[in-house]
């Protein structure tokens, strides 16, 4: 009997890792430290996720940071976060009721958002997640996401978070910022001035942004948007204007105003009504100046456009307590 020895000859190949292309064009990304720092974010999830969702979150920390050489891995990340997001789901179904889970993922979706068991319970906004990894999954045309999947990828990590968060605590924190947010308007409906540490601003906005509440005492993100510039705005110019963000203790907020104490210097932090005749009147006439602009509406836009990443640091700040 003739025996036969197969030899199979593998060539080495060597290369020189160097970014991708695509990277030139944003400078926060022209080295693969500044890629780390400036583009890419921390990634945690809380200890009670099970290890093998954890393993499977591990691989797309992994193709995000090789994405620096390889730009199209940050859709293969985006779609492996999906599909570590369903492997979550079916799990903690399972932890919930003892039964095999026996649903879709667009049936888990709205399970979990219905019992709330996620801090964002706007649900088209959660089932874009699932229509858009269906479209790489069905669609024979190819689909490129690139860096503007990186929100949807990391905010898939936060839901996998909020699985194992309290509802009876979610609930609350939620109830007490929509029960704020129309009060702080009706306060600064004429204008309002914040008085904090000697400072005085005539303020045109406040958004509760976020309760936490897991611990004591609680603690409210609350964003502010002193009075701006708008000579810019009248050039032509798109211009996000200034916020003021504060973490506040011990607030109350009645007809008189909103009073506080700063929760990082423990000063004492208020916004009342405008009652005198000069701040008065200067905030009416910017007010006029500022719906003189024909852009005001995209202003007004802007002024709310940072309030997502405010948000998005007081619940992942929230998930490591």
């Amino acid at each position: 009997m003739k025996r036969y020895i197969w030899l199979i000859t593998v060539k080495k190949i060597t290369m020189q890792l160097s970014a991708d292309p695509i990277w030139g064009a944003f400078p926060a990304a022209e080295s693969f430290e500044g890629f780390q720092c400036n583009i890419l974010k921390p990634i945690y999830l809380k200890p009670e996720v099970p290890e093998d969702v954890k393993d499977s979150i591990q691989i797309v920390g992994k193709l995000l940071l090789h994405s620096y050489y390889e730009y199209s891995f940050i859709d293969v990340a985006f779609t492996h976060a999906v599909y570590a997001f369903e492997k979550a789901l079916k799990i903690r179904w399972q932890e919930i009721h003892g039964t095999p889970p026996r649903k879709s993922l667009e049936e888990f979706i709205d399970w979990f958002s219905d019992n709330n068991y996620f801090e964002n319970s706007y649900k088209e906004g959660l089932h874009a997640i699932r229509q858009i990894r269906n479209r790489f999954a069905h669609d024979e045309k190819k689909m490129v996401l690139g860096i503007g999947s990186f929100n949807l990828i990391y905010g898939t990590i936060d839901l996998i978070n909020d699985l194992y968060e309290d509802q009876a605590l979610r609930i609350y924190r939620k109830n007490g910022v929509e029960q704020l947010a129309p009060k702080l308007e009706t306060l600064l409906k004429e204008g309002g001035i914040t008085s904090i540490n000697g400072e005085r601003l005539i303020t045109f906005k406040a958004y509760p942004v976020f309760i936490e509440n897991k611990g004591v005492p609680e603690i409210l993100s609350l964003s502010l948007c002193p009075i701006f510039d708008l000579t810019p705005h009248k050039n032509g110019e798109n211009i996000r204007p200034h916020h003021r963000q504060f973490s506040l203790v011990d607030w109350l907020l009645n007809d008189e105003g909103l009073f506080a104490l700063d929760s990082q210097t423990g000063n004492r932090f208020m916004i009342t009504p405008i009652s005198d005749d000069l701040n008065n009147e200067l905030f009416l006439n910017w007010r006029t100046e500022l719906y003189g602009i024909a852009t005001w509406p995209l202003i007004l836009y802007s002024v709310t456009e940072s309030l997502a990443d405010f948000y998005t640091n007081a619940l992942r700040r929230l998930h490591r307590v």
